[in-house]
């Protein structure tokens, strides 16, 4: 809970408020009921409990002073004791936008598992919604958000649009729930997406042109060191070390998604604290609070993936996170750019850095293993998820079979 002090709304005292590393409040005594709440991220909001451990949002304390703030907030107690519906000063000046760099944001930076991902969360929204940021959050409608749902459909996949769509829907029920609107337009809204789940994985002619584009990108910035270090020692400039080995991490990372089918936030965050080489079973431990499912899953090593963590482990730290951003030291969000040119010099067309995993599971629904352990190391919530590769599986027995004619 939120600490608490007895104080005195001023001017002064408002504007003398710091943001802290966690949202604190205040209460003044005299004005029952009136709540100054001070966010990390500097913001600052008047509440008001129209009720016990009931709050509705009065407006920005950057806007509104104390006393007008408690007017306002005496007027909604009084609404709320009538039943009647309760409306903050604020409101109608508030956009999507708004709302969402403000209150959303700050909330979502609390509620999910890092800061960095309620960010993303945020940075999604405005960029899919960006025709609807300027519109008042109340005058949102069902219309404007299916003519959203036309046209974001002719820019992306269906599926796309469902998630977009299924992060606003969240958004506004917070609105919603924050008093802000009094419902949320977009909660009828449906997008259909196709049934048939998107499964791509590699031939053997792609994945052998994937290993030695891997080994090909390896030599060439290996080269690109020995030539810069030439220079610099044409000039009297210190040596950069020389690569031995993987020339960063999008060779060890890729083979180990390959051979685990790790979530690309699964292998990003992954800390070597987890990596158990030396276990009788040598394995992963994906956290719970890394995992997709919220849920913390034990995933065996086969040898490659083994020998591949090793020699990675001889070149790196040995210590924090497995695969760090190479400038910062810090997790990375995204490998997108390394990516796009390894599957260009693979010579490789529509294949993502998830399908990586698909792959992993392909490849063992073919060779015979059953789809209730392939859901155990894929980390699955159900088996239905895991049934798109079942008839892989299903073309695995049929070969077994016809082998006793």
């Amino acid at each position: 809970m939120p600490r608490k002090s007895e104080v005195t709304f001023t001017e002064q005292f408002v504007r003398s408020r710091k943001p802290k590393d966690k949202q604190y409040q205040h209460r003044d005594s005299s004005k029952p009921g009136l709540i100054l709440r001070v966010y990390p991220s500097g913001k600052k909001s008047w509440l008001v409990e129209v009720e016990r451990n009931v709050l509705r949002v009065v407006g920005d304390a950057s806007d509104l002073m104390p006393k007008q703030a408690f007017i306002d907030a005496r007027r909604m107690q009084t609404d709320h004791t009538k039943g009647k519906k309760i409306e903050s000063r604020n409101k109608a000046a508030l956009t999507l936008k708004k709302f969402l760099n403000t209150t959303y944001r700050q909330h979502v930076r609390e509620e999910c598992k890092t800061p960095q991902r309620g960010e993303q969360i945020v940075a999604r929204l405005l960029h899919a919604f960006d025709g609807l940021l300027d519109t008042r959050l109340d005058k949102i409608s069902e219309f404007s958000i299916e003519r959203w749902k036309k046209e974001r459909a002719k820019q992306v996949t269906a599926a796309t649009v469902k998630r977009d769509l299924g992060a606003l829907k969240t958004s506004l029920n917070y609105a919603v729930r924050w008093n802000l609107i009094s419902i949320n337009p977009a909660t009828k809204i449906q997008v259909k997406v196709g049934t048939d789940p998107r499964v791509r994985y590699l031939d053997a002619n792609e994945r052998r042109r994937l290993i030695q584009a891997l080994i090909d990108r390896d030599k060439k910035i290996a080269q690109e060191r020995l030539s810069a270090n030439t220079w610099r020692h044409e000039r009297g400039r210190k040596k950069l070390p020389e690569i031995d080995g993987f020339a960063d991490y999008l060779h060890p990372m890729v083979l180990l998604v390959l051979n685990t089918g790790l979530r690309r936030g699964e292998a990003l965050s992954l800390t070597w604290e987890n990596v158990e080489l030396t276990a009788k079973i040598p394995r992963l431990i994906v956290k719970a609070a890394h995992a997709k499912t919220n849920a913390t899953r034990y995933v065996p090593l086969n040898s490659e993936a083994i020998a591949v963590l090793r020699k990675w482990k001889a070149q790196a730290s040995g210590t924090g996170l497995v695969f760090p951003n190479p400038h910062t030291g810090k997790e990375m969000d995204n490998i997108t750019t390394s990516w796009r040119n390894l599957m260009v010099g693979a010579d490789i067309k529509g294949f993502r850095f998830h399908d990586l995993r698909h792959d992993f599971a392909s490849q063992l629904a073919m060779k015979g293993i059953d789809l209730y352990r392939i859901k155990d190391l894929l980390g699955h919530s159900s088996i239905q998820m895991t049934e798109r590769y079942a008839h892989l599986s299903d073309e695995a027995l049929a070969e077994a079979v016809e082998g006793l004619s």
